[in-house]
């Protein structure tokens, strides 16, 4: 853009935020004791034009309903990390943000930038994501070291049913089918959906004895007849009969493999073009680190109901522990390769690190035959996500890039609502499922509740400078025992429900404790929740909406007439995304918030 454009376009935005100061603040003067915040939150694409129809739509919607303003999430390949990191698309989200922002303000409803989270860090710098330790012997043979790798899994051809359980309704042995077309002993296992209702089970699952911080590849042959719902078959591997993932890749059901050269696949294994409903025999791979866990289950599941005369088959699963699988290389993270003697070799004179294997050049002092102990840390991308794998926040880069983040964010959202005197930043820092594996931090955390505390504070202190003061918001999982911050959740090293650093007071919680869940003791939890922020002198938003309006009522009984201290509004909490079937409710909660906390939301616009 031209300077005379960009003067042009600040005074034209000048003089229209002038205009519609009055308006703002006139109508908080209406209802002087209305909730601070009449939120809703919205998740969409806004560089694509359907999305930005809807957002205008939600924009006039919340204007009519008493809704002042809209926390958004845009995502995709229209987030803001494109700010950051820019893409054909970054000229085009800064104009529509422009727009929207302007024409939000014209309605008296303010838009806050919902972004960040752990893995901004890594779009700059890779090598600073989230890894986790592991080890493996290596055997040299022919100036080439490898771990032997030998198969784990007895009776993974499905010989019989010895060693494997099976939800018996909807999944059988079969020998008429099978991948290797053997003999008449042979079989698969066939898994067809069930007709029993959407909670029902459909699975194939195992316990394996391992060891902890060691690297595994599962490995699996698939076979789907014709309408198969391919989309709904899913592994998970959970640590230790605790329900505890220590793999589920949510962008890829069936996980995410690799090619020879030790790289990731382009596509996950459950792409459409990876798997799909009636397919031949094909194989599949995925590689897990088990963390802390000393035994895991393994399972195959469908649990969606759907139709019983479609199925899958399962066959020749092999699990297989394999060395330097995705590595990653920082001064905090070691490799490391050892003899049994203790002799520590060196990279370049010794060994050359290749894609799970040692090369051992002219001139080492490793000799053939000899077992060496290999460590790594191996990258935790994929493990539990295939998009978001946090970065680790030990190191000063960490914070340097958040704030570079949300500079450019600030240079677009900064001082655009003239009906408030702060900026605002929703920063995304919930489910995060693996963290805390960096030795680097100095002083080291003494809980995994600690570090994500010193993570978000430390991202929050950052945010100075500014034409005005940034108000932080962040939700409240992981930071409420009755949520995630519990002693052991998925790929987190340590206890995140300690902690010897409290969050900020200064974060405002945005509590959606129970979701749409509305039972007795989901409630009791909403309540231990409201106390456990208002207490150290949080203020909080409940997300009281959350794609089902009867959860209203819950949340309202929960506050009662006597509201906690600190309780700054509310949010309809929609996660249809960019669809506006998410938010026809936005008139039903406004009606009952004004029926059952007079005074707390404004008239309805004419």
């Amino acid at each position: 853009m031209s300077v005379f454009r960009r003067k042009t376009t600040a005074a034209l935005f000048a003089s229209l935020f002038a205009s519609l100061a009055a308006p703002a603040v006139a109508a908080d003067a209406d209802c002087p004791d209305c909730f601070p915040k009449r939120w809703i939150y919205y998740g969409g694409n806004v560089t694509v034009p359907a999305d930005v129809e809807v957002l205008k739509k939600v924009i006039a919607d919340a204007a009519v309903h008493g809704y002042n303003g809209i926390a958004v999430n845009t995502a995709g390949d229209g987030g803001y990390q494109i700010l950051l990191k820019p893409t054909g698309k970054t000229a085009l989200l800064r104009k529509n943000l422009a727009e929207l922002i302007a024409l939000a303000a014209s309605q008296g409803v303010e838009l806050i930038p919902v972004g960040g989270g752990p893995a901004i860090p890594t779009l700059l710098k890779p090598e600073l994501v989230e890894a986790l330790p592991a080890s493996a012997p290596f055997t040299v043979r022919q100036d080439v070291a490898t771990v032997s790798g030998a198969n784990l899994v007895t009776n993974g051809d499905f010989a019989s049913e010895a060693g494997w359980a099976r939800d018996a309704a909807w999944v059988k042995l079969d020998r008429t089918t099978d991948h290797t077309g053997g003999s008449a002993a042979s079989g698969s296992m066939k898994m067809s959906p069930s007709n029993a209702g959407p909670a029902y089970n459909s699975r194939v699952y195992r316990r394996f004895d391992l060891a902890p911080h060691k690297a595994y590849r599962l490995s699996f042959w698939l076979k789907a007849s014709p309408r198969y719902p391919t989309s709904k078959l899913f592994i998970q591997i959970l640590a230790e009969g605790k329900n505890v993932p220590v793999y589920r890749n949510a962008s890829s059901n069936l996980g995410w493999g690799s090619k020879p050269d030790g790289t990731w696949n382009e596509r996950g294994n459950s792409d459409p073009k990876m798997f799909s409903a009636g397919q031949d025999w094909k194989k599949y791979d995925l590689e897990f680190n088990t963390g802390n866990a000393s035994w895991v289950t393994f399972y195959l599941s469908n649990q969606r109901a759907g139709d019983p005369s479609t199925a899958v088959w399962v066959d020749d699963i092999e699990l297989r522990e394999i060395g330097l699988a995705h590595p990653v290389r920082r001064p905090s993270l070691p490799l490391v390769v050892k003899g049994k003697d203790g002799t520590v070799y060196r990279e370049g004179s010794d060994y050359a690190v290749g894609a799970e294997k040692l090369t051992i050049p002219r001139g080492s002092r490793i000799r053939d035959g000899q077992v060496l102990d290999v460590s790594w840390y191996q990258s935790a991308e994929n493990l539990v996500s295939r998009w978001g794998t946090p970065a680790t926040a030990c190191r000063d880069e960490y914070f340097d890039i958040q704030k570079a983040y949300y500079d450019e964010i600030n240079k677009i959202f900064g001082g655009k609502f003239p009906g408030s005197k702060v900026d605002r930043y929703f920063m995304y820092y919930d489910e995060i499922r693996v963290m805390n594996w960096d030795p680097g931090c100095k002083p080291p955390p003494k809980t995994a509740g600690e570090y994500l505390a010193r993570m978000v504070n430390g991202v929050g202190a950052r945010l100075t400078g500014y034409r005005r003061p940034v108000e932080k918001l962040v939700w409240n999982d992981m930071f409420d025992p009755s949520m995630n911050a519990i002693p052991r959740y998925w790929q987190v090293n340590g206890d995140l429900s300690k902690s010897s650093v409290a969050l900020d007071r200064s974060f405002v919680v945005v509590n959606w404790t129970g979701g749409s869940i509305m039972t007795p003791a989901e409630d009791e939890g909403r309540r231990a929740s409201v106390r456990r922020f208002a207490d150290p002198g949080h203020k909080q938003v409940i997300a009281l909406y959350y794609d089902k309006l009867s959860s209203v009522n819950n949340w309202l009984g929960v506050l009662g007439k006597q509201l906690p201290p600190g309780m700054d509004g509310v949010m309809y909490t929609t996660w249809v995304g960019a669809d506006y079937a998410g938010y026809a409710h936005l008139g039903a909660v406004a009606d009952k918030l004004r029926e059952r906390m007079p005074g707390k939301w404004p008239a309805k616009r004419r």
